[in-house]
């Protein structure tokens, strides 16, 4: 069997997550959702998880513009995190024990806040509850800097989608939407590559690995050029730096 017909049994589950600002480090999850597809061509999506949570603290008014929920709102519709994040967690783990890809776009954002916040509350962690076992992500950002690292122009969800000639959803910067759109994504460039020709997805993440290292330190440099030497892009994925391994 060849790569491309592996890839195609492969089932996929996408995650995302909206939040309450830009350090995954510190800010708070406040909605995620988790979108299982039996294969990249499937049609429909096979099964689909939400959860709103009350962060405990103040929504900024600049996460409020992106994807709509304040502070009020999640108040009075949101759980509590203790009870919510572990189910995350533990459906993302049943998924890869079933044998799922995890699908993110910027993996190292959604990934590590969800670390974070699981240890902030003392729960057990994605890498505890994967107890060593090996969880291959797909991240599109990152494959598509590695396959076409010169191509011009910005690289959010909304510009790949376009430039691998998937329709546009309403409604992005929602969590469930941003997810089956990130399948979508994942889709089209298992067509358009001819590398995973020759790429299994327990292979994956190492190449993610070293293809986001050698962006980080080229964007670094040009970012240096410009801004100064204090510039410093980080190297890890699918966690950030201080995060430890996957």
């Amino acid at each position: 069997m060849d790569s491309q017909q592996v890839w195609q049994q492969t089932p996929l589950v996408g995650f995302d997550t909206e939040t309450t600002g830009t350090d995954p480090r510190s800010e708070r999850i406040i909605s995620a959702s988790l979108v299982l597809r039996n294969s990249p061509s499937a049609g429909e999506d096979q099964h689909v998880r939400s959860w709103l949570i009350d962060p405990g603290v103040e929504i900024p008014a600049a996460s409020t513009a992106v994807h709509g929920m304040s502070t009020e709102y999640v108040r009075v519709n949101g759980t509590d995190p203790v009870d919510t994040l572990p189910q995350i967690a533990n459906a993302l783990v049943q998924a890869v024990n079933d044998g799922a890809v995890i699908v993110i776009f910027n993996a190292s954002y959604d990934l590590t806040i969800l670390e974070s916040e699981l240890a902030r509350h003392g729960l057990a962690t994605l890498r505890d509850l994967l107890e060593g076992k090996a969880a291959p992500v797909f991240d599109p950002l990152v494959l598509d800097r590695a396959f076409v690292p010169r191509r011009r122009g910005k690289r959010r969800l909304s510009d790949l989608l376009s430039h691998y000639g998937v329709e546009l959803p309403e409604g992005l910067h929602d969590a469930f939407v941003d997810a089956s759109a990130t399948l979508d994504l994942v889709a089209a460039m298992l067509q358009k590559h001819a590398q995973f020709d020759e790429l299994l997805p327990n292979q994956i993440n190492e190449l993610q690995r070293r293809a986001h290292a050698i962006w980080a330190e080229d964007f670094e440099g040009f970012l240096r050029g410009r801004r100064g030497s204090d510039v410093h892009i980080d190297r890890a994925w699918p966690l950030v730096e201080g995060m430890g391994q996957w």
